[in-house]
């Protein structure tokens, strides 16, 4: 799960960043379990590795995630009246030999796209199909195939 929020338009660079130590803190309240793990990824991006998660599991932390948030109301000094929400993009899958993990935060990072451009406080979900590379080696297919 990828996550962005917009802290830099704080005006203050230390409000910026007690925004983010915030925000790490409501992603980690909300990554519970031993193996899970959350990271800053970037600037203002942060990462959220869910082991053994379905879909249906991470949209849960995600909407988690958005509640913990809301009740926190971290104010949003450049939009008045607003609070900090997160956009997020989310993408699963099984560790396979045709998965990399390349593939699954290409995926993610697109989800999260799709988050911000649909809106605030918002959620997106990657197509599985998105994740799985193409076979890279088309002969492999047919050599296993008795009618080729």
């Amino acid at each position: 799960m990828r996550t962005t929020s917009n802290p830099t338009t704080i005006p203050s660079h230390q409000a910026g960043d007690e925004c983010l130590k915030q925000l790490a803190q409501v992603l980690q309240r909300a990554a519970q379990r031993p193996a899970d793990l959350v990271a800053r990824y970037g600037g203002e991006e942060f990462v959220i590795i869910l082991p053994h998660t379905d879909t249906q599991g991470a949209i849960a932390v995600a909407k988690h995630i958005r509640q913990l948030l809301a009740d926190l109301a971290l104010p949003h000094r450049s939009v008045p009246q607003q609070h900090v929400t997160l956009s997020m993009g989310i993408a699963t899958g099984v560790p396979q030999p045709q998965r990399f993990s390349s593939a699954l935060i290409a995926a993610a990072d697109h989800a999260l796209y799709q988050a911000k451009t649909s809106g605030r406080d918002t959620y997106y979900v990657a197509d599985d199909g998105a994740i799985a590379l193409p076979n890279l080696n088309p002969q492999t297919e047919t050599q296993d195939d008795p009618q080729a």
